[in-house]
């Protein structure tokens, strides 16, 4: 566990979250597919809480990320990324 760390700088979990809000990301911006089959597709049951996940990555919910270009999300990831 804490050799996870040392070399991907986080724990085991948030580098799961990251990758899995960035194949969310990736599919929202990709494929015209609904969010709520985005949120499925990357093992959500429930739509809330793949929005809330989103939304605490991204800076802004799944629903509007289409409405961005992405260079205003690399903006958006980076003023949320975690202090450390």
């Amino acid at each position: 566990k804490s050799t996870f760390k040392t070399i991907y700088g986080m724990g085991l979990y948030e580098y799961f979250q990251k990758n899995r809000m960035q194949k969310a990301r990736s599919l929202l911006l990709a494929e015209n597919i609904s969010v709520k089959e985005v949120g499925v597709k990357v093992g959500y049951t429930n739509l809330s809480n793949f929005s809330l996940a989103f939304k605490k990555e991204f800076g802004v919910l799944p629903s509007q990320i289409r409405w961005l270009n992405n260079d205003s999300l690399h903006c958006f990831s980076q003023a949320h990324q975690p202090s450390q």
